[in-house]
């Protein structure tokens, strides 16, 4: 590390010194704002959600709201997550803030060193050398400040995420199905990887590791049964399946006379924004046009002739390009973690000097949102609604949309190029 330190450009280490500066103020904010009187503010997700969700479970409670009323403190997660919840639940409320903030730190170090890992994994080395470079980045990285300021699982879903890639890129079936199977329990649409090995022919793995991640998750299941009901889990199950495909009937969603977009960048939301609730279809329809470009370049990739890969990098390509394509889909869209991993790939590749002027041009801000808003609200901003920084340009511009759409393409193009030749 110390000969990298002294390989790298002056501008560089003091913009690394800056930002381990900006970093240990930044901690010991979190730090005291979790100890001191404020420490209400921060871990609302943690509180409202996941510890009330640990309660109910043992009450044997309902897990899930039947109306848009009853929508504060949303659990999203499947009933046998709660297993997971429960050692934290028995925690005095100040112990398990401070014990799931520990949590965020040490999956984002692991998160970095996945992503070390993967890049020396497939002889990317330009890769592994922008992810060094890109270091002042992950400290200062908006997504992780707003999952330690909330105490979501962002953090730990971007880590087993990124695991399950790995796992997939080694063929490691226990450890693929482990990760896919907290994911389907969790949020369903970081899955995106299981797509990888079709992709690159090995329809075999692909089996085997749905098999084995169904059986990891029935196994939670068994578990989450062992520890209160086999009925009440089912019940649960139910209600969870009917809350998933009616949330977006219930979600309140922003328009033009609440006065500013709000945090859900997605497209759907964007529309609703700008139109009304007559736009909701348009919005959709927006999206699968958006995204039919992405499928068609997969299908054939998928389709060519030879399954291994030409390239490197294109096992990324394609993880990449499936990330943001389920994250585009969604319609509750708050955040990109992976782009933090996405950029310095993008820079390693041989992009076209526009091309890497946009992509700076729209992730750098999405990066260091949080320090702009810490000095915002440093400077007295007042706030909006109890919940909203007046001058947080996020909340007025779909900037998470604009970075996934911005990183879309240009993986778009990337894939597409490698695609052509066996296509003409």
């Amino acid at each position: 590390m110390w000969q990298f330190w002294r390989s790298t450009s002056r501008g560089w280490r003091i913009a690394m010194l800056l930002a381990l500066l900006w970093g240990i103020l930044r901690l010991g904010l979190q730090v005291y704002t979790l100890l001191s009187p404020m420490s209400d503010q921060v871990g609302v997700d943690l509180k409202e959600a996941y510890l009330v969700a640990g309660r109910r479970f043992l009450e044997r409670a309902a897990l899930y709201p039947h109306s848009i009323e009853a929508m504060e403190g949303l659990y999203f997660y499947a009933p046998s997550f709660t297993v997971f919840l429960l050692p934290f639940v028995w925690l005095p409320e100040k112990v398990a803030t401070c014990l799931w903030f520990a949590l965020c730190l040490a999956a984002y170090g692991g998160l970095f060193l996945t992503w070390r890992w993967i890049f020396r994994f497939l002889g990317l080395e330009k890769a592994g050398q922008a992810l060094l470079l890109s270091l002042p980045l992950w400290i200062a990285f908006s997504p992780f400040w707003d999952d330690a300021t909330y105490l979501n699982i962002y953090t730990v879903m971007a880590l087993v995420g990124s695991w399950l890639i790995a796992a997939v890129l080694q063929e490691r079936l226990a450890l693929g199905a482990c990760c896919l199977a907290l994911i389907l329990a969790t949020k369903p649409h970081w899955a995106f990887a299981l797509a990888l090995p079709l992709l690159l022919g090995r329809k075999r793995f692909f089996w085997k590791l749905l098999a084995g991640a169904l059986a990891v998750y029935l196994g939670l299941a068994g578990v989450s049964m062992a520890l209160s009901s086999p009925i009440y889990i089912l019940e649960q199950y139910r209600a969870y399946v009917s809350f998933l495909t009616h949330l977006t009937q219930m979600h309140p969603w922003r328009t033009a006379a609440d006065g500013f977009l709000g945090y859900n960048h997605s497209i759907v939301q964007v529309a609703i924004f700008l139109g009304g609730e007559r736009a909701r279809l348009l919005g959709q329809v927006v999206k699968y046009l958006l995204l039919l470009p992405g499928g068609v370049v997969l299908l054939a990739y998928g389709g060519r002739k030879s399954a291994a890969p030409a390239r490197r990098e294109e096992p990324l390509l394609l993880a990449f390009l499936l990330y943001l394509m389920a994250f585009l889909w969604l319609d509750l869209l708050w955040e990109l973690y992976l782009t933090v991993a996405i950029y310095p790939f993008l820079l390693a590749l041989d992009l076209r000097r526009p091309e890497r002027t946009l992509a700076a041009l729209v992730f750098l801000p999405y990066a260091w949102l949080d320090f702009w808003r810490v000095m915002v609200y440093a400077l007295g901003s007042p706030m909006v609604n109890e919940a909203y920084l007046a001058w947080d340009f996020s909340a007025y511009l779909p900037w998470i949309l604009l970075t996934g759409l911005v990183f879309y393409f240009l993986l778009l193009r990337r894939v597409w190029l490698t695609v052509r030749p066996t296509v003409a």
